[in-house]
């Protein structure tokens, strides 16, 4: 579901800027170190149809004097807005592979993400 208004962004190329060929990790997503030339639409333009979208990002990612009580209170708020989301397991998937370290992506917090990894880890 495309958003009115927010036309999907197509870099302009020309014959002398070039990417390198994307690579991916395990499971499909991209690898995010790949150095970049212009930005790759492809791995972003899933959150033109994200819920959160059209909500204030301070929902999202904490202010530097949040308290414990506030700070679990807006997380909640902020996965509520995620269940409802079409893109939510891309969203994980792109926290995941791209070490977001702060915020909620895809219903997670930071230190979800953080410990599914270490679980992850051998």
């Amino acid at each position: 579901m495309a958003h009115p208004g927010r036309p999907a962004f197509e870099p302009q190329r020309s014959a002398t800027t070039s990417n390198p060929p994307p690579t991916t990790k395990e499971g499909g997503a991209p690898d995010m170190a790949v150095p970049l030339r212009y930005p790759r639409s492809d791995w972003w333009n899933w959150q033109l149809d994200a819920e959160c979208a059209d909500v204030d990002p301070g929902l999202f990612f904490p202010p530097d004097s949040e308290g414990h009580g506030d700070r679990l209170r807006r997380e909640r708020l902020a996965k509520s807005v995620c269940v409802q989301c079409p893109v939510r397991v891309h969203c994980h998937e792109h926290a995941l592979a791209a070490g977001e370290s702060h915020g909620i992506w895809g219903g997670t917090s930071e230190t979800e993400r953080r410990r599914m990894t270490r679980d992850l880890t051998p």
